[in-house]
C-alpha cells in the first residue's frame, strides 16, 4: 500500500512511493493536533475530494484516485464541516470562518472550488453562524444548513446560486428564535429540500422539515419527543428512490436511556410510515449517526449501542423498506474496548454495506480507524481492516469519519490517525482499499520461482515487494497471534499453493515489539517451506521459501504471470497483501527444458486482488 505524507503548511511530500492504481493511504498534516476530516466524495473519474480543517484552516483537498497523490488543495482561516460535488465535478464546502483562531464571532460559510485546479469560484459568509451540512440540486444550485444567531440561535437553511453564490432564499426551520440545529440535508428529484436536526422549545426534539426548492417555504414538518423531554436529535437524512425520507438519530426515552432511532416518512406529506427505536441488550446509550439505503429501499443505519459486558459497540442495522422490520444487525466489540462507534456508511452496487468508525483495542490502549464490509443480504462480516496509528506504547486515538465506494467498488474512507513516532500528531487521513476483500494491493519489486523436472527439492520462491501499513501489534491481524499464510497462484491455470507460517515462528520488530513490523524464521523448515518472511512497515515485504514442501510446479510451457498473497491473522480481521507479477518478465521457462524459472520485477499494484 502506498503511503503519501503531505505537510500542507509547506506543501511538500515528505515520504511515500508510487504503488500504481491500487490501495493507498494519504496523510495530510497542517499542524500537530488541530486536524480533522469532516467530508469525503469520489467524482466520476474516481478522484477523491476531502474536506475538514488543518491547523485551524478551512481545507479542501483533491487526491488522485489511482495513487493518492495530492492534485490540489485550498485553505483559508476557518474550519470546513461538510462537502458536496456539483453535477460538473466542482467542489462545495460548508463550515465556518473567523478572523483568528480566537475569534468567537464565527461566520456561516459556503465556498466553491473548481474541480480541475481548486481555484476559488466564490465564497458566501453569513454573520454569526456555523454551516454543518451541504448539498446541490440537479441545476448546480447549493443548499447549506446549520445555525445562525438572529436574536437567539436558530436552525437555518440557505439556498445559493451555484454560479455566483448569491442568496436565492433563507429559511429558519427551528422553533422561532429558540434554538435547534440543521445537521443534514438532502435534495429530492424536483429540487425540494429535506432538512434534519433538532428544534428547541424548552427541550430538544427530533426534527425533519421539507422546504420548497424554489421559495424555501415549509411544505411539512415532523417533530417527535422521545418521552424524556430532553435530548432528541436527527443526525442524518437520506431519500430513497421513491422520494420518501429516511432519518436517523437518537431519542431519549427516560433519564440516561437513549434509543438508536430510524424513521421513514412520506416524501409528499411527511406522514410517519414507520419508526424503529432500537437498543442493545441493556438499556443505556444508543444512537444512529448515518443512514443510507440499498437499491430496493431497505434502510441501513450505523452508530453505537450499549451491550452488557462490552459497553458501547460499533453498530450496523438493516431495516425493511416497507415496514421497518429489522432484517439484521451487526455489533462489533473492539476487543474489550468500551467506546466503539460506527460513524458513516455506504452501499455498493451489489448491495453490500461498508461502514467506518472506531474500534478499540484494550491490549494496546488504542482506537483503530476501522473499515468493515458486511454482506448486504445477511449482515455477515466479509472483511475488516483495523488501521492502526504508528508508535507506542499505546498508539492513541484513530477513527474513521467518512466512507464512499467508487465505480469499481473500491472503498475510500477518511478520518484521523494517531502517530507517536517523534512528536505525536494526528494527520487527516484518507485510505483506499480493494472492495473485494479489503486487501492491500501492493507493488512487487522482484519474484523468482524455480522448479527442476523430477526433483521438487529444487523448488524456490523468493519475493520482494513494497508495503505500507502493517498489522497493529496485539491486534487479530498480528501474525504472532493468528499466524500467517503465503500463497502463490497462476491466474491463467488456477494452479495454487499455500505455505503455512505458524504464529510461534514470528517475532515483533521494534520497541515495543511489532511497532516496526514482524519477522518469521524457520531455518530447518520444520513448519513448512519458508525459511524467513519479513514485514517492515512502510518499507518492504520479503520472503524466501524452498524445497519439496512447495506444492507448485512450472510444468506449463510458460506462466505468463504469477500472483502472490500474504495473509496475516485469520478470519474477517486478517490483513492481506496482494501482488501480481506479469509486466516485466525477464525469464519464463518450463521444466520441460529441465529447469523451470519465472523471474519478474517492477510489478505495479494490481487494481484488484488476483485471488478468488
Amino acid at each position: 500500500m502506498q503511503i503519501t505524507r503531505v505537510l500542507l503548511a509547506s506543501v511538500c511530500v515528505v515520504g511515500g512511493w508510487s504503488g500504481g492504481a491500487g490501495a493507498w493511504q494519504a496523510e495530510l498534516k497542517g499542524g500537530r493536533w488541530a486536524n480533522e476530516l469532516r467530508g469525503l466524495a469520489v467524482d466520476g473519474a474516481g478522484d477523491v475530494f476531502a474536506t475538514g480543517y488543518l491547523h485551524n484552516r478551512f481545507a479542501v483537498i483533491k487526491l488522485s484516485g489511482s495513487s493518492g497523490a495530492t492534485v490540489w488543495h485550498s485553505r483559508f482561516t476557518g474550519a470546513a464541516r461538510a462537502l458536496a460535488l456539483d453535477p460538473t465535478g466542482n467542489a462545495l464546502a460548508a463550515g465556518i470562518t473567523w478572523n483568528s483562531p480566537y475569534d468567537f464571532e464565527a461566520d456561516f460559510t459556503v465556498a466553491k472550488f473548481a474541480g480541475g485546479n481548486g481555484g476559488s469560484l466564490w465564497r458566501r459568509e453569513i454573520s454569526d453562524g456555523v454551516a454543518y451540512t451541504i448539498a446541490t440540486d440537479a441545476t448546480g444550485d447549493v443548499v447549506a444548513g446549520g445555525i445562525i444567531d438572529e436574536a437567539g440561535t436558530v436552525s437555518h437553511v440557505t439556498k445559493l446560486s451555484g454560479a455566483t453564490g448569491a442568496d436565492i432564499w433563507r429559511s429558519n426551520i427551528g422553533d422561532t428564535a429558540s434554538g435547534g440545529t440543521c445537521a443534514s440535508l438532502a435534495v429530492d428529484g424536483v429540487g425540494d429540500i429535506v432538512a434534519a436536526g433538532n428544534s428547541f422549545d424548552g427541550d430538544y426534539d427530533f426534527l425533519v422539515v421539507k422546504l420548497s426548492g424554489s421559495t424555501g417555504a415549509e411544505l411539512w414538518r415532523y417533530e417527535i419527543d422521545g418521552g424524556a423531554n430532553a435530548l432528541d436529535f436527527a443526525n442524518a437524512v437520506a431519500l430513497d428512490g421513491a422520494g420518501d425520507v429516511l432519518a436517523a438519530g437518537r431519542l431519549q426515552t427516560a433519564p440516561g436511556i437513549f434509543a438508536f432511532t430510524v424513521v421513514k416518512l412520506s416524501g409528499i406529506t411527511g406522514a410517519e410510515l414507520w419508526r424503529q427505536e432500537l437498543s442493545g441488550n441493556v438499556a443505556g446509550d444508543a444512537f444512529a449517526v448515518d443512514v443510507t439505503h440499498d437499491s430496493v429501499g431497505n434502510a441501513i443505519a450505523v452508530g453505537a449501542m450499549e451491550n452488557m459486558g462490552t459497553s458501547s459497540d460499533f453498530a450496523v442495522v438493516k431495516l425493511a423498506a416497507a415496514t421497518g422490520t429489522e432484517i439484521w444487525r451487526q455489533m462489533i466489540d473492539g476487543w474489550v474496548s468500551p467506546y466503539d462507534e460506527a460513524a458513516a456508511v455506504a452501499v455498493d452496487a451489489s448491495g453490500d454495506v461498508v461502514a467506518t468508525g472506531r474500534i478499540g483495542d484494550f491490549i494496546s490502549s488504542a482506537f483503530f480507524f476501522s473499515i468493515v464490509k458486511l454482506g448486504g443480504a445477511t449482515g455477515v462480516e466479509l472483511w475488516r481492516q483495523p488501521l492502526p496509528g504508528r508508535g507506542g506504547p499505546g498508539i492513541g486515538y484513530s477513527e474513521g469519519a467518512a466512507v464512499a465506494v467508487d465505480a469499481d467498488a473500491n472503498v475510500v474512507a477518511g478520518g484521523l490517525m494517531y502517530i507517536s513516532t517523534g512528536p505525536a500528531y494526528r494527520p487527516l487521513t484518507v485510505v483506499k482499499l480493494s472492495g473485494a476483500e479489503g486487501a492491500d494491493v501492493i507493488a512487487g519489486r522482484k519474484l523468482l520461482v524455480t522448479d527442476v523436472a523430477g526433483d521438487p527439492t529444487g523448488r524456490n520462491v523468493v519475493l520482494q515487494a513494497k508495503i505500507g501499513i502493517g498489522a497493529s501489534p496485539d491486534s487479530p491481524a498480528d501474525p504472532r497471534i493468528g499466524g500467517a499464510t503465503l500463497e502463490v497462484r497462476n491466474p491463467t491455470t488456477g494452479e495454487s499453493a499455500a505455505f503455512a507460517l505458524p504464529a510461534g515462528n514470528w517475532q515483533g520488530l521494534g520497541n515495543p515489539p511489532g511497532q516496526k513490523g514482524y519477522k518469521y524464521g524457520d531455518a530447518v523448515l520444520s513448519a513448512g517451506p519458508c525459511r524467513y518472511v519479513t514485514i517492515v512497515a512502510n518499507r518492504a515485504l520479503k520472503a524466501s521459501c524452498r524445497g519439496d514442501q512447495i506444492g507448485f510446479s512450472l510444468d506449463e510451457a510458460s506462466q505468463g504471470s504469477l500472483a502472490l498473497r500474504l495473509t496475516t491473522g485469520s478470519g474477517t480481521s486478517a490483513r492481506r497483501y496482494c501482488m501480481l507479477f506479469g509486466g516485466t518478465v525477464l525469464q519464463d521457462t518450463s521444466t520441460a527444458t529441465g529447469a523451470g524459472k519465472f523471474l519478474a520485477q517492477d510489478a505495479p499494484a494490481p487494481v484488484t486482488c488476483p485471488f478468488p
